[in-house]
């Protein structure tokens, strides 16, 4: 096993020039595994050239004192180590640039106005296909133009879409310093072969970054005027990945938040936590999660709701609603409890007839043009039920079209329960149904309709057995009329 002493010490032979091959071997396995081993080679070379070049200038004073330190040597043969990692460099003194000709790409293509800008010459020169791209440089594409790079070890290419700027890191390299970029604006599409573990491809934008081992993905920062939440923009900018083939772990920079994303799934990153929610959604997907405008883990009860009982005339099936009635917790009880570990609001409905059952109603309208609704909870039977069914409730519901009906009950037995409700404002053409409503239950298309209600009237009944409620949260959402299309 590797300790801190053995890197230490292959640290400091190898810059004294004392390493045997073994140790050389080793040293380098000790990178690979853990990047940070480079810093410390690096920070150790720079503090003895600054050290020799000081005793260089006394060196006429003490030269037999003096006589094995050399300037730059220890730069040099760390220098050494790293060319065989596949990473050139030059010495400059005390610092690690990158050698010119040492490219990290080349361009393979070039369609209408390309540039870029190197750190230290800032003017804009036109690339062409054959140019290096190296590393501390930035891309710009103009409208209507784009670029295609590829890396030189053959394991990675770019394309670089129109009105996008790209950025090389520049300074200090590491194990996997070649193939990390920032998209500053605009899209790129890559395609990049299997990686070293330790040696991810990695793109970063203002909001996100998009580590990849091996795949084809597209990433696209995109500007406020392109998105609508609402009846308002979204608050800042936003990267939306969009994968292909493989897989690519996506991290808010908010918040460093990360969720893996698979192919044919899209994510969204926004400049704040709270502008998308982190969720890799199928690349049919229409509407979106945006920002929560409502949320109850049931610590205070029922007290952000209005609790009510909803009766069912079987002649007419009419609905009418009355005052909450517990009838001394026979029939119909809701209270604060617990079970297991979770905290939340029981929901019984002792009454097996279908036509009873309690309703809790939330105490202020949700004011938004488009939204959905999670309820976490745990469905269970009552003494001498066969059934358990507990869902949202619409309020005034007054037209009604079944699209797709898939419903699955609870026949036996206990379990926890994830729904989402979802409300899509229609257009005219669809009149009367004013909005969509689609049902999911664990992530699964159970029911679609059309419908008349009043969307700001938002519940939870339980037609018969009981619910555990833990959770309830609202969310905007927000139509995906600009999904980068994967492989553009």
């Amino acid at each position: 096993m590797t300790t801190e002493s053995d890197i230490s010490l292959w640290i400091r032979r190898h810059l004294d020039g004392e390493s045997t091959k073994a140790e050389t071997r080793a040293l380098r396995a000790a990178i690979e595994r853990d990047p940070t081993v480079l810093d410390r080679l690096y920070e150790t070379a720079v503090f003895e050239t600054d050290l020799s070049a000081w005793l260089a200038d006394h060196a006429r004073r003490r030269p037999k004192a003096h006589r094995r330190l050399r300037f730059g040597a220890p730069l040099a043969l760390a220098a050494s180590l790293l060319a065989a990692l596949g990473i050139g460099l030059w010495l400059n003194r005390a610092r690690l640039e990158p050698i010119p000709g040492a490219a990290i790409a080349r361009v393979e293509s070039v369609q209408g106005s390309v540039f870029s800008v190197q750190d230290a010459a800032p003017e804009r020169l036109a690339l062409k296909a054959g140019d290096e791209i190296l590393p501390g440089m930035r891309i710009e594409t103009g409208a209507d133009s784009a670029a295609t790079l590829a890396w030189l070890d053959k394991t990675a290419h770019l394309t670089l879409a129109e009105s996008s700027v790209l950025s090389m890191p520049a300074g200090v390299p590491s194990v996997s310093f070649q193939k990390r970029m920032v998209l500053h604006q605009g899209a790129l599409t890559a395609a990049v072969a299997r990686q070293p573990a330790a040696q991810p491809f990695e793109a970063k934008t203002p909001h996100a970054r998009a580590t990849v081992l091996g795949t084809r993905f597209r990433l696209n920062v995109k500007r406020t005027s392109n998105i609508q939440q609402g009846t308002s923009n979204v608050q800042g900018d936003s990267t939306w990945l969009s994968v292909e083939e493989g897989l690519v772990r996506f991290a808010r920079l908010a918040d460093e938040d990360a969720i893996e994303v698979a192919a044919g799934r899209f994510a969204v990153a926004g400049a704040t936590p709270d502008d998308f929610r982190l969720k890799a959604y199928p690349a049919d997907t229409e509407w979106i999660d945006g920002r929560v405008i409502f949320e109850d883990d049931f610590s205070e009860g029922l007290k952000r709701w209005l609790t009510l009982q909803g009766r069912v005339d079987k002649a007419t099936q009419n609905l009418t609603y009355e005052a909450f009635v517990q009838e001394d917790g026979r029939h119909i009880e809701a209270k604060r409890g617990t079970k297991g570990k979770e905290q939340g609001v029981l929901i019984r409905n002792r009454e097996d007839s279908g036509t009873v059952f309690p309703i809790i109603l939330l105490n202020r309208p949700v004011k938004a043009s488009a939204y959905s609704v999670e309820w976490e909870f745990r469905q269970g039977f009552e003494r001498g039920q066969t059934r358990s069914r507990a869902t949202q409730h619409w309020w005034g519901v007054t037209d009604l079209e079944v699209v797709i009906h898939n419903e699955k009950r609870i026949s036996a037995g206990d379990a926890w329960r994830k729904q989402r409700n979802e409300m899509i404002p229609l257009d005219e053409s669809a009149k009367p149904y004013r909005w969509l409503q689609k049902t999911f239950h664990e992530g699964e298309l159970q029911s679609v309709h059309r419908v008349n209600l009043d969307p700001e009237k938002i519940g939870f009944f339980v037609h018969s057995g009981n619910a555990f409620l833990v959770r309830c949260t609202i969310r905007e959402l927000i139509p995906v009329t600009e999904v980068p299309a994967q492989g553009e």
